[in-house]
């Protein structure tokens, strides 16, 4: 009897370590907002990287339908390499961004600056994504616009 006890007890102590999540989705989004290449046998001061100053997400809150909602994703080419945006695509066509075609040199700050235009008829949660493509890696990342609309 005791040792199923026991067996119990251990069962649920792995569990319970097991369940245990710390990352909040803030200390999540401050642990991604760095990106870089990293081939296998390629050193990463010698590829272009980009650190965002604050974050890859953004909540605009509760607008009206109808209103413009625009934000500035400010980073930095962390090396000594030039940073190239390729593209920025949204998933919707009620979301747009803009950004420097021109090389970002290293060591430079710029910005990505994403326009949501809500429309009359959209109500509720509001999800928007941008798939952002550079020069230091072949998948995108992605920059997020969330909140409501009233």
């Amino acid at each position: 009897m005791k040792d199923k006890i026991a067996i119990a007890h251990s069962f649920l102590v792995i569990l319970t370590l097991l369940s245990c999540n710390t990352n909040t989705p803030a200390s999540a989004e401050k642990q991604h907002n760095e990106y870089s290449l990293d081939k296998a046998g390629e050193n990463k001061s010698d590829t272009a990287r980009i650190k965002f100053l604050d974050s890859t997400t953004f909540n605009f809150g509760t607008i009206k339908a109808g209103d413009t909602v625009r934000h500035k994703f400010f980073f930095r080419n962390t090396s000594t390499q030039p940073l190239v945006i390729a593209s920025a695509t949204a998933t919707c066509g009620c979301t747009v961004a803009y950004f420097n075609t021109r090389p970002i040199p290293g060591g430079k700050t710029d910005s990505i600056v994403a326009v949501f235009n809500s429309e009359k008829d959209m109500h509720g949660f509001q999800n928007k994504v941008i798939a952002v493509s550079a020069n230091f890696s072949a998948t995108p990342f992605l920059l997020t616009m969330y909140g409501k609309i009233n």
